[in-house]
């Protein structure tokens, strides 16, 4: 095969893979759609504040427990396999969750004991639900990045969609049919993951013989293997929750839950909004890259990395730029009025997360060098510079001290990502693409606040379907004028949709050269 006939493949492979996963990432946007008008009207911001603080306390143990691990799983699939050692992996990596989820919990009980004293009262009943909340999370965030590593991207997306879904339905119910109140929405979680979980182990497994008096030796070598790549992960991933969410508790302790509601449905619906598209660039690429890191050494890898980077820009940026000037319609249109003063915070969220799905993209180097540590080390350095410009930002500020804080420290961890990952695998910035990309969602952004604004005041009708017609006008204006865009300034062209279109055409250049 040639070159280009390589690059097409590899760039179809890409697309096609982008678009499998698409429905495991449209449902988690769509689902404040739900929730948020539902959520806002059944909870006050205080009783709302309360659920985030506790659900943060269930991630925190996440973090520690499963996501290095889930990173692990995903790492190592490759290799096991290419070492035809399937069944040792199926053995390891389940193991090593349950080490840590034993450890995890039992912290936690004696840490809930200890500390009752100092627990306010309406938050300390939640926290206890956040344990099996936590440990149903945790065996399902397992299972689903090795549903990932073996590139099943139709089932994950399938699952992925039940685990949304379902929880929203079985919190809801607990809400309306047994008066759970928030604890509900805890509840809701951790039945609905555990009920999907059982089915999809024996579905990851089918196959793959599990013989323990085979595969027992050389359990200890397997466990310190994934451990040692896996644990540098959980410092890092405890750090990147003080990134994503200990902003909430800042805001508690130098505010009030009130504005740690405000602040959190903001937050939820802009982050929602933009991983529809990051999120998929959280998915995607491990996989991928991983495989043609093994197989086909670095170089390849470094060229699936800048397709990856162009098709980043020009999917995410659009979407960030349209989310910043819609935000007040969005959040006027989904959240009951007494949350309205957190719109203010959103744009900021929306370059947060932009800057996330970038330092996702530039942590791909020392992930293949399995370099943890320098991951971990990152993550570190930019957890504390969030915790320093918190302290200072939302005592001044309030949750827009906490939004500010949030986007200056993921671009920070951005620039630490792409410096440490440089030894390992060079990250070729498109900038033509970024250039180009940049001016389209540019006019893009002025075409759809000048659509907005003319909608919302031509409409005569009351505001909730004003503000509807607004947003999704707008939105449709939006897609055309970067579409045209695009094809103005050669970023796409008949011939790159040829050549994705053709499955025998390898002479045309591919989609991802976007000019």
């Amino acid at each position: 095969m040639t070159a280009d006939a390589a690059s097409t493949t590899v760039s179809r492979q890409i697309l096609a893979d982008l678009w499998r996963y698409l429905p495991a990432k449209i449902v988690p946007a769509l689902t404040p759609l739900i929730t948020v008008p539902v959520y806002t009207h059944l909870f006050t911001p205080h009783e709302y504040g309360l659920y985030v603080l506790a659900f943060g306390v269930a991630e925190l143990l996440l973090a520690v427990a499963a996501t290095g691990l889930a990173t692990g799983a995903v790492r190592f699939y490759a290799l096991y396999r290419r070492e035809q050692r399937l069944a040792s992996y199926f053995t390891a990596v389940p193991a090593s969750l349950g080490l840590m989820i034993v450890a995890s919990t039992g912290i936690s009980v004696l840490a809930l004991l200890a500390f009752r004293p100092r627990i306010a009262p309406d938050v300390y009943p939640l926290l206890w639900i956040a344990l099996p909340a936590f440990i149903a999370a945790a065996v399902s965030e397992v299972l689903m990045n090795i549903l990932r590593a073996q590139e099943r991207s139709r089932s994950y997306a399938l699952v992925e969609v039940a685990n949304r879904t379902g929880t929203v339905i079985t919190s809801l119910a607990l809400v309306f049919f047994c008066g759970l109140g928030v604890s509900a929405l805890l509840w809701g979680q951790a039945l609905t993951l555990t009920v999907i979980a059982i089915p999809l182990a024996v579905c990851l497994t089918r196959g793959t013989r599990l013989d323990r008096r085979t595969h027992q030796p050389a359990l200890p070598a397997d466990l310190r293997r994934i451990l040692g790549f896996s644990l540098p992960l959980a410092v890092g991933n405890i750090a990147f929750w003080v990134l994503r969410l200990s902003d909430r508790y800042f805001i508690e302790g130098f505010r009030d839950s009130h504005e740690v509601g405000l602040y959190s449905i903001s937050y939820n619906v802009a982050s929602r909004s933009i991983f529809l598209v990051v999120g998929l660039f959280m998915l995607v690429p491990g996989p991928i890259m991983m495989r043609t890191w093994e197989n086909e050494g670095r170089a390849a890898a470094e060229a699936v990395l800048t397709r990856l980077s162009r098709a980043f820009l020009v999917l995410v940026l659009p979407a960030v730029v349209g989310f910043c000037v819609l935000a007040r319609y969005a959040i006027t249109l989904l959240a009951a009025d007494e949350y309205l003063a957190g719109y203010r915070a959103a744009w900021l969220i929306a370059g947060a997360m932009f800057a996330q799905g970038l330092g996702e993209l530039a942590s791909l180097g020392v992930v293949l060098g399995m370099q943890t540590r320098l991951l971990a080390r990152n993550q570190c350095v930019a957890a504390v510079v969030n915790v320093i410009l918190n302290t200072v930002l939302i005592s001044l500020w309030g949750f827009m001290g906490a939004a500010a804080s949030a986007f200056l420290a993921f671009v920070l961890l951005s620039a630490l990502h792409a410096r440490a990952s440089d030894r390992y695998l060079t990250w070729r910035w498109p900038t033509g693409t970024m250039l180009r990309v940049g001016l389209a969602s540019g006019v893009m952004g002025i075409a759809v606040s000048l659509s907005a604004s003319r909608l919302e005041h031509w409409s005569r009708l009351p505001q909730t379907p004003t503000y509807a017609l607004a947003l999704i006008g707008s939105m449709g204006v939006g897609m055309v004028v970067y579409g045209g865009m695009l094809w103005l300034t050669g970023e796409v062209s008949p011939a790159t949709l040829r050549s994705l279109l053709r499955p025998g055409d390898q002479t045309v250049p591919n989609v991802m050269s976007l000019g």
